[in-house]
């Protein structure tokens, strides 16, 4: 596809990611629990400490860590990169 403008290239990369990155199997398979658990979080006003707690007690900050690195922006990942290489070096 030859994108003509921005507004075509976003199209092109949405449809692109959704194509990669559908909905998780296991979402698919329990959505109405885990739409639950999210609702929960979000009444209690989860913050990221007690969130990072979390996602250790169910072994899966590791993951995390990985999925935010290669999904996120690569700027946003090197400003909290640059952040803490700034607190460590005080």
């Amino acid at each position: 596809m030859i994108c003509k403008n921005n507004k075509d290239m976003k199209t092109l990369y949405k449809v692109q990611i959704d194509d990669i990155n559908p909905a998780p199997i296991l979402y698919r398979k329990h959505s109405v629990t885990i739409d639950l658990c999210i609702s929960l979080l979000k009444s209690i006003e989860v913050d990221g400490e007690t969130m990072q707690y979390i996602l250790e007690k169910i072994g899966q900050d590791d993951q995390m860590h990985f999925q935010l690195v290669i999904f996120k922006p690569i700027k946003d990942t090197l400003e909290i990169l640059a952040e803490k290489v700034d607190l460590v070096s005080r």
